[in-house]
């Protein structure tokens, strides 16, 4: 059985950690091919718009057709595209790919960076969500950075460790020591529940639905003012009103 002792949590560091690169790619395809997400296949002439919901990683890409307009069907993400958007990431400022590394296998990632408030709709492409979370978060600043969790995963193999635990605190931890104290995360809410939408609403992490997409797809945003959580980290954090 695997367990917690057997898994090291890593801070990604390019310099050190390039060789893990193509763990992380294929485990964040094999994750997110799964339900409830099912981003294993999708239409090549309309993309996103017209994904191959219930296939699985048994269909052959080659052997099937878009079920609405009947183009060949491609990869839903791309090795290059997946790994194009974790170098995006990490440009951010706050930025840090967090990795769970079981010898040389990749089992969980957590990824996360700081943004400004006033730019959350547009990087949830979601009118609405900078004026929902100014309300849940009592201010009326566009500047104020929020810290975004973009992405939690563990192998389903290596899962009921407390591996996605390690990880958001390790992540939590960066959050922590650059004095952003409010978070925020997209998951899918309904009608399949994802797991990181039962672990993020959880009595231990508290966060809260703020806005929700008008789409087939039951994606939704949660928030939490996540000073609360730094006492998970055993460490003393300046609070707000005395931080920047």
């Amino acid at each position: 059985m695997n367990g917690p002792a057997a898994v090291e949590i890593i801070r990604f560091d390019h310099r050190h950690h390039a060789h893990l690169l193509p763990g992380y790619v294929s485990l964040y395809q094999r994750v997110y091919a799964q339900a409830p997400w099912n981003e294993y296949l999708m239409c090549s002439r309309h993309r996103h718009d017209h994904p191959a919901v219930g296939l699985t990683e048994a269909a052959d890409p080659e052997s099937v057709a878009c079920a609405i307009c009947g183009a060949p069907l491609m990869v839903y993400w791309p090795a290059d595209e997946v790994r194009s958007d974790i170098e995006g990431d990490l440009r951010h400022p706050h930025a840090s790919l967090h990795l769970a590394v079981t010898g040389q296998q990749v089992v969980g990632l957590a990824v996360g960076y700081a943004l400004p408030l006033g730019q959350m709709d547009r990087k949830l492409r979601l009118p609405g969500t900078t004026a929902a979370l100014k309300t849940f978060f009592g201010t009326q600043s566009d500047e104020m950075e929020v810290a975004y969790f973009s992405d939690i995963a563990v192998d389903p193999a290596f899962r009921r460790n407390h591996i996605a635990r390690r990880l958001f605190l390790d992540r939590l931890r960066v959050f922590a020591e650059a004095r952003v104290w409010y978070g925020v995360t997209r998951t899918k809410g309904d009608p399949e529940p994802s797991v990181t939408y039962k672990w993020y609403t959880s009595d231990g992490m508290g966060f809260t639905v703020v806005n929700r997409y008008d789409d087939d797809r039951g994606r939704v945003v949660l928030a939490k003012r996540i000073i609360d959580l730094f006492c998970l980290l055993g460490g003393p954090y300046v609070p707000p009103e005395e931080g920047k």
